[in-house]
């Protein structure tokens, strides 16, 4: 009696598979998913890239806190979001690619040179480096003394 409700049990189960895919073919079962992954062929990943390897910027030594002196650019092939990060003394970069100068207003002298590196990050791992050089001058002849 065991086997015949094995048998019958299986039965039941195979035939209400059967009308489940008539009545949507379109749907696909969890084996058939992974076959097609399995299948499917990945897509390279491309690196982040400056627009540039070098950026230069000069500012006056009375530059107002939190000014925007540029801006630094990259681009990802994968169009992936790109997070940017760097700091040189009182300037950093923030997250759209301004070079912005973090203050206090009158903490920077004529005649300094801040340079530093700048990261671009696609999420995935991938980055880009560039340099920033950035010369003070032209303020009202404040310099360090």
């Amino acid at each position: 009696m065991l086997v015949y409700d094995l048998v019958r049990l299986v039965k039941r189960r195979f035939s209400s598979r059967k009308r489940l895919r008539r009545r949507h073919p379109n749907q696909v079962n969890a084996s058939t998913a992974v076959e097609c992954l399995e299948d499917r062929t990945l897509l390279s990943n491309s690196s982040p890239v400056f627009s540039q390897d070098d950026y230069s910027f000069s500012v006056a030594s009375d530059i107002a806190e939190f000014s925007v002196i540029g801006a630094a650019s990259a681009t990802d092939a994968d169009g992936d979001y790109l997070n940017y990060f760097g700091a040189g003394g009182p300037f950093y970069i923030d997250y759209s690619g301004d070079i912005v100068f973090g203050g206090p207003t009158g903490g920077i002298f004529d005649g300094d040179e801040y340079v530093f590196s700048l990261t671009v990050d696609d999420g995935t791992g991938l980055t880009d480096t560039a340099n920033v050089t950035i010369s003070v001058g032209g303020g009202h002849g404040r310099s360090a003394t």
